[in-house]
């Protein structure tokens, strides 16, 4: 107690006064020494649990992100009453080979470490085109792969191409070929806010559409493209933009693949053949894995997929050289 209460209590004073003197101010002095100790002590208890704390807490977000499962969400175009595009030849039907290209391509990817595989049908069965991307967006995929078939009037028309959202005048007929599954489902235009897959000016909101994942689809389409190249020994008719519904509404980045034209009859007989399936999954397993290295590398994620060998520079080549014969392209398109 300091000096004006002892005053107040003289029998403690006298106490005080004649055992110790005037030594309590010494007395005092070391008390409040000692209280700051025990307050400094705590003090630095306190700070050094906290940053304990703070350190485990991030250790564990970090180890979180680590083994957040990468997920990619596999789509199989058309599919049940559906039957997507018909051969003339073989009468191929493009749901079949869409959904068992799909299945080849979803074995090899779950054998990888650290990946989910999410299939918007297995089967044989109807799914509503908006559906598709909500299935993928419900998962919070990471990526989106869409697989169809090609067809045209020509028959001569032959390639595959791989398309990201966007608009293009040239591509529209695709466009509104694929996105006409939306006419099986009942009361489609409440369903798709009014949106006419058969009309020109319903595609005027993707002249204005500007996705965000645009760049990293665009990488992904451009391996896959390469891909086909080096080990299917297609003519790719490159990396395209089109006012698809089912990209237009997936919420990460997303591509749809056409594996060529069924109805070509040389490439309607290449689609038909199981080896070429084999290929063509293997070459969109080979572009995954690019992309997958590319998109950890950039998230800081040590990526413990398998690793390609080194004839992603051979495909580049004849990717160029393929491009060389653009007029090509440009006479098909005309053709569509």
């Amino acid at each position: 107690r300091n000096n004006r209460e002892s005053e107040n209590l003289p029998h403690r004073y006298e106490i005080r006064k004649r055992f110790w003197g005037w030594q309590d101010k010494r007395i005092g002095i070391r008390l409040n020494k000692v209280q700051a100790w025990r307050f400094s002590f705590v003090n630095s208890f306190l700070y050094y649990i906290g940053v304990l704390f703070l350190i485990s807490f991030g250790n564990i977000l970090f180890l979180y992100s680590a083994e957040k499962p990468f997920v990619v969400v596999l789509d199989a175009g058309h599919g049940g009453k559906d039957a997507g595009a018909i051969g003339y030849s073989l009468k191929l039907k493009e749901k079949t080979v869409n959904l068992k290209t799909v299945l080849k391509l979803g074995k090899l990817l779950e054998k990888e470490e650290n990946v989910k595989v999410i299939y918007t049908r297995k089967k044989d069965v109807f799914i509503p085109l908006d559906e598709r991307a909500q299935i993928a967006n419900r998962a919070k995929a990471d990526l989106f792969i869409s697989i169809h078939t090609n067809s045209a009037q020509s028959r001569s028309a032959k390639g595959t191409e791989t398309y990201t959202v966007g608009s293009s005048s040239a591509n529209l007929e695709v466009a509104k070929r694929e996105n006409a599954v939306m006419l099986y489902e009942e009361d489609y235009k409440t369903r798709y806010q009014g949106f006419d897959p058969n009309s020109s000016e319903s595609y005027i909101m993707f002249d204005f559409l500007q996705s965000k994942y645009l760049e990293q689809s665009i990488g992904l389409a451009s391996k896959i493209e390469k891909q086909f190249v080096a080990n299917c020994n297609r003519y790719s008719r490159g990396v395209k933009q089109a006012g698809f519904w089912v990209l237009k509404q997936a919420a990460m980045p997303a591509v749809l693949v056409e594996l060529g034209y069924i109805s070509n009859a040389e490439e309607e007989r290449f689609l038909s053949q199981d080896e070429s399936l084999d290929k063509f999954a293997k070459s969109l397993y080979r572009a995954f894995l690019s992309y997958k290295k590319d998109h950890d590398n950039r998230n800081g994620v040590v990526y413990k997929g398998t690793e390609l060998d080194s004839d992603e520079t051979k495909s580049e080549a004849k990717v160029s050289e393929e491009k060389k014969e653009v007029a090509k392209d440009s006479v098909a398109k005309e053709e569509i």
